[in-house]
């Protein structure tokens, strides 16, 4: 089972010394998770509130899968110097992560979130 979407990072779990599950806020398929290989070249884009152009594959659809990541937008250098800003990213992240169900599609409310994000 493989999909291609653009989601916004939600939360980042390090999962041992060289990978982390990411929760993913995607626009067509939801919150979904997977796990990530952790290298040099992408550990600054893995943040909340990055905009990436994602891959997700697993063997069945239940399963954790993986992600092939390809960062879009990073709001994080304008975001690190205003408290407010990066105080409503997180409270928005945390919510997100708490409140929606995994892997049910909420088109509107991603459209809302990316345009908090930019």
């Amino acid at each position: 089972m493989t999909f291609e979407d653009e989601g916004i990072i939600i939360d980042v779990k390090p999962q041992g010394e060289k990978q982390a599950i990411l929760t993913f806020f995607t626009q067509e398929h939801g919150l979904h998770k997977g796990i990530i290989t952790v290298t040099k070249a992408n550990s600054s884009y893995l943040q909340a509130g990055v905009i990436h152009k994602v891959t997700w594959t697993a063997r069945l659809s239940e399963h954790l899968g993986s992600w092939q990541i390809d960062p879009i937008y990073t709001p994080i250098p304008f975001v690190l110097n205003n408290k407010l800003a990066l105080l409503a990213l997180t409270c928005a992240c945390e919510f997100l992560s708490s409140v929606l169900p995994e892997r049910e599609p909420h088109t509107l409310l991603y459209d809302y979130f990316e345009d908090l994000v930019k």
